[in-house]
């Protein structure tokens, strides 16, 4: 949603120094989430990729678990160069609070940009850092990103949701919600949080139902998600009776 997006802080192990600098990709299957791995090196010490991916894309944003003592350079503008071809992408960067104390951030792709992301053999990002642009060894993700999706239908059924009739919604989902959205109480007690929303459309196109399928543990943040979806959300008329979205959304404190 559109309230100074930060990460979701995904639970992954620190970083290490006796790592090889391209370990193999994993797919983690959660009971509510399916999150791609793998650690590589940075600067001769472990760094770890995580991606909390989407059910039915496979898409999402890449965050980065960062070596000791590295830095963030305040609001310098993060770009991605692409190798092979040297594509260059702006994306957007956030900084996350780690358990660990290790600096982390979140990457997030446009749908352009992951396109690309995924024929791609490194990425090199630039921005993330004071020194050298950060190198992370992406080959081979499209194959993890084919078994989160694998991972995400077996999420989508234990949900009750048909992986057949999901919608793949290319607009950014946060174009829904208000600034203005964000609970009065939720606002008063400084309550953050993330909610993972399922929702059913009928053959019209309206939104007839909306499950929470990961809580925030904030309950005014899980009843405003769906109140907004249920009250805006549309799509065109469709012969299948009953479609599904899966929506994320970020709640997070507008900071001046």
């Amino acid at each position: 949603m559109v309230l100074g997006l930060i990460a979701l802080s995904l639970q992954v192990a620190s970083p290490t120094t006796a790592i090889r600098t391209e370990s193999r990709w994993g797919v983690n299957y959660d009971a509510n989430q399916c999150v791609i791995t793998r650690s590589f090196d940075v600067q001769a010490k472990s760094a770890t990729l995580a991606i909390d991916t989407n059910p039915v894309t496979g898409m999402g944003d890449f965050v980065l678990l960062l070596p000791e003592g590295m830095t963030r350079p305040g609001n310098k503008p993060v770009v991605v160069h692409m190798s092979p071809g040297q594509e260059a992408f702006q994306v957007v960067a956030s900084d996350l609070a780690s358990a660990s104390g290790h600096a982390a951030v979140r990457i997030s792709f446009n749908r352009e940009a992951w396109d690309h992301l995924l024929s791609a053999q490194a990425v090199s990002i630039d921005g993330i850092t004071s020194g050298d642009p950060i190198v992370v060894p992406v080959k081979g993700i499209d194959k993890a990103v084919a078994a989160a999706k694998q991972c995400g239908g077996a999420l989508l059924a234990s949900w009750g949701a048909n992986a057949d009739a999901m919608i793949d919604d290319p607009l950014p989902l946060t174009r829904w919600f208000k600034a203005s959205d964000y609970p009065n109480d939720a606002l008063r007690h400084d309550q953050q949080g993330v909610v993972k929303a399922l929702v059913v459309i009928d053959a019209g196109g309206k939104a007839t139902e909306c499950r929470i399928v990961v809580s925030s543990q904030v309950p005014s943040l899980d009843r405003a998600t769906c109140a907004v979806l249920m009250a805006r959300v549309r799509y065109d008329p469709s012969e299948i009776t009953l479609r599904y979205l899966f929506d994320r959304t970020i709640w997070i404190i507008p900071r001046d």
